[in-house]
């Protein structure tokens, strides 16, 4: 018995560890490919808390206020927060995730549209879309409480 201890620790010392393999989660790759499309970082930690609409340009930032105009913006994503872009040029996109119908829809901006965009890929919704906050017409209150997401109508595209 005590042999095969002393070869048990023996053979532990010398087999190599395994090398830690790093998560890959391709909902956060293609959040970073989209915030590099659009040309933004995470708001800084003097601007945290800033309203979007005193936010810097170019920044984005995560809340639980949607379609507000002052939405406050922080860096730490938490449990089904918004992810909220205001562009270099001003504009803001609140990113989410639709049902791959409504995000053709969205991007064909031909007829107004009334859905639910979720924080996270939940179900159907599994594609990443970012819509400018100026199209929104109507949406009612988001609660973390209600998991459907945030129901909101947008107005087809000029």
């Amino acid at each position: 018995m005590l042999r095969w201890i002393r070869w048990r620790s023996w053979f532990r010392r010398r087999t190599p560890e395994p090398e830690p393999v790093a998560a890959v989660d391709p909902a956060e790759e293609a959040r970073q490919a989209l915030r590099q499309r659009h040309g933004v970082q995470l708001i800084s930690q003097a601007d945290e808390g800033t309203g979007l609409d005193r936010a810097p340009a170019g920044v984005y930032g995560f809340t639980y206020a949607p379609g507000h105009a002052n939405a406050p913006l922080f860096r730490k994503r938490t449990y089904h927060s918004y992810e909220i872009h205001k562009l270099p040029g001003g504009a803001a996109l609140i990113v989410g995730y639709v049902p791959d119908a409504v995000a053709a829809a969205l991007a064909a901006g031909r007829e107004s549209l009334q859905f639910r965009l979720r924080p996270d890929p939940e179900g159907e919704a599994q594609t990443l879309t970012a819509i400018a906050l100026d199209r929104v017409t109507w949406f009612r209150e988001h609660s973390i409480r209600e998991p459907a997401g945030w129901e909101l109508r947008v107005a087809p595209l000029e």
